[in-house]
């Protein structure tokens, strides 16, 4: 099976691009201004873009844990490094802080999310004398400590929004992978039930009315042999029954529909075929409304199965097949006087276990009681 998928690659390759336009923009702009900043300033910028330009090349998604911890304490401290000399990449700050909802555990990402804003925060607090030229006026300009405190307040608000939109972006894009990944495992499980339904209705349809085809064929070439007269009549049956196997086709292949049908009917036309097969006294005793199509079709195959089964192997000389319903179930049993079986050392073969499988379709119950030399009984019990 197919593993289960995490978060695109995608994701992480967005944020990549985003820090590439963001350094591209701040150095132009450095670059346009650089008559506004001393030499020795701008020389201390390009060492510092000489550093972050290369870690954003890197991709360290598939690296160990302390190697990603690394990388990530490593681009923060340059930048925190940066804004207590009075270069601002903030928003570089924050980019880091999302690539490490993708690198490290939520633990982790707490604890960068921390370091960085103590950092920061320091260093920030660390610049604000020299950033502040003006002398406080009480009322006007607020002092170092509201700066501070201001300052921190929109790290935290910033860095939140960063780490929560991030995780709303890899739970929405692992649902919908997931929701792929379970479309694909449903096709999968779909093909395998439908070649299960088709192995089903080859054996159950195809092998009754195969079976009956090849006890004609078998009588008229021993009559052609004796009565070469009489053996026209078996030949004729093994038409009529070459004609049926065609349809049975047809039903198996057929998509099903929602239709309503008579199942009554149905198995009246099943039961005069195995009574013209096979010497059998069956008594048929129905009181079924119209079902939906796969109800019905499911319903057929189960009580055809069962009569083969029966021609084949019980050696009985009566059976009943008995329809009726309630508000909320259908019932269909079938029973013959026959040899029986014991259940609990017998494999059961596929028609048992097709017939299970036909229920279980339908979200029924299966029930079977048969003893040695006491018949058997089927019971078939499905939801209306």
């Amino acid at each position: 099976m197919d593993a289960e998928p995490a978060f695109s690659p995608a994701i992480p390759r967005v944020l990549r691009y985003v820090e590439w336009t963001y350094l591209a923009v701040s150095a132009l702009v450095l670059l346009l201004c650089r008559d506004l900043f001393p030499a020795e300033f701008a020389l201390q910028v390009f060492a510092f873009f000489g550093v972050l330009v290369p870690l954003s090349l890197l991709s360290p998604s598939n690296w160990p844990n302390w190697a990603r911890w690394a990388y990530l304490l490593t681009a923060i401290a340059l930048i925190i490094a940066a804004r207590y000399i009075g270069i601002s990449l903030d928003i570089l700050l924050y980019i880091y802080i999302a690539k490490g909802c993708f690198l490290l555990d939520r633990q982790g990402l707490a604890c960068v999310v921390f370091a960085a804003g103590s950092g920061f925060s320091m260093s920030y607090g660390a610049s604000i004398p020299k950033s502040i030229q003006l002398p406080a006026i009480q009322g006007i300009l607020p002092t170092a400590q509201q700066f501070f405190v201001a300052l921190l307040g929109d790290y935290l608000s910033a860095a939140a929004f960063t780490v929560l939109f991030c995780f709303t972006v890899m739970s929405e894009q692992r649902s919908r992978q997931k929701a792929e990944w379970l479309s694909r495992r449903v096709e999968i499980l779909a093909a395998g039930l439908e070649r299960a339904r088709i192995a089903r209705d080859i054996h159950d349809s195809l092998g009754h009315t195969l079976t009956a085809l090849g006890v004609q064929l078998e009588l008229a070439r021993k009559l052609h042999h004796l009565e070469p007269g009489r053996a026209i009549r078996p030949l004729e049956i093994a038409a009529q029954l070459a004609d049926e196997s065609l349809l049975n086709v047809r039903r198996a292949v057929q998509t099903i529909r929602s239709e309503d049908t008579d199942l009554g009917n149905s198995l009246r036309t099943l039961i005069q075929q195995v009574k013209r097969d096979h010497a059998l006294e069956i008594e048929l005793r129905l009181d079924l409304p119209p079902l939906p199509r796969q109800t019905e079709y499911q319903l057929y195959c189960i009580a055809q199965e069962a009569l083969t089964n029966i021609q084949r192997h019980a050696h009985a000389s009566k059976v009943r097949v008995c329809g009726s319903t309630t508000p909320k179930r259908i019932v269909l049993s079938i029973e013959d006087d026959g040899q029986g079986f014991d259940i609990h050392t017998s494999s059961g073969g596929f028609g048992l276990r097709g017939m299970c499988e036909r229920t279980q379709l339908l979200g029924g119950d299966f029930h079977i009681d048969t003893t040695p030399g006491r018949g058997t009984r089927l019971e078939v019990i499905v939801p209306r």
